[in-house]
């Protein structure tokens, strides 16, 4: 909610964790993130030196300017799913991948 609120100037409202991510690099760093999906937002976008707001058809997601993992988990975000995923990666190139949807709670 911070980072959306630095980097967007708008607060996402009814949010819902949706996927872990854990990054590691051949460097030896590594990040271990969280997904989200909010459902509407309070406010209007704005310009940052953080991001540039980007508006685009679902089916013109522009994935080769996007980190290589997002055209995997992104389709799945977007249809509501729960998962995880472990990449290596080298610099910019994702050199080994692992994902796997979280199976739903029974109702």
């Amino acid at each position: 909610m911070r980072e959306v609120r630095e980097e967007l100037c708008i607060t996402p409202t009814e949010v819902r964790q949706h996927g872990e991510l854990l990054f590691q690099f051949t460097d030896g760093f590594s990040i271990h993130g969280y997904v989200f999906r909010a459902e509407g937002w309070e406010g209007e976008p704005e310009e940052t030196e953080e991001a540039i707001p980007l508006w685009t058809p679902l089916d013109r997601i522009p994935y080769e300017e996007m980190w290589a993992d997002d055209r995997i988990w992104l389709p799945w975000l977007l249809d509501r799913r729960e998962f995880r995923g472990w990449m290596l990666f080298e610099d910019d190139d994702l050199l080994e991948h692992r994902f796997e949807l979280v199976p739903a709670a029974p109702s």
